[in-house]
């Protein structure tokens, strides 16, 4: 949990307002007990990210101000589970790889994409996909949530 928690610090000494719309976290049994209810395996990281915080709370929020910048909304668990339910059944090739179903999301509306098929060779790599930019299929931008958080953690400290 420590890329989330040194993210935290840095999102906490760039605006520390923001940390005041993130949702509590969830307890690693809660995150396990909802994947394995959906039949997807979890990525460790994805289990740390719901435990350090479980999502935000956009009500009030100006989407300027989100931590992932304009990569969407981090939603409540519960809420990507809708999401995920929703378009499980699209079809992803991504190379030579069928990734139908395992594309869960972690972000909504420009949608961050984990892929949490194990043996893939995928496994744990982010991927991007927006409808409203016709991005329609899923690119791999990151090849792990480490380098997805430490790359924004670096935007936040550079003001970029």
């Amino acid at each position: 949990m420590t890329i989330f928690k040194d993210f935290e610090n840095i999102l906490n000494a760039q605006n520390p307002s923001i940390l005041d719309y993130f949702n509590p976290g969830l307890t690693a049994e809660n995150v396990v007990a909802i994947f394995s209810e959906l039949n997807l395996p979890i990525h460790k990281n994805l289990v740390n990210m719901f435990v350090w915080r479980n999502g935000m709370n956009y009500n009030q929020l100006d989407f300027p101000d989100s931590p992932w910048g304009n990569s969407g909304a981090f939603l409540p668990l519960m809420d990507l589970v809708e999401v995920y339910n929703y378009r499980k059944q699209e079809e992803y090739i991504v190379g030579n790889e069928r990734l139908d179903g395992f594309l869960f999301p972690i972000t909504y509306d420009d949608d961050l994409l984990i892929c949490l098929k194990p043996d893939s060779g995928l496994w744990g790599s982010i991927f991007f996909q927006s409808f409203g930019l016709l991005i329609l299929e899923p690119v791999m931008i990151y090849d792990s949530m480490e380098s997805f958080v430490e790359t924004k953690s670096r935007c936040f400290q550079e003001k970029i």
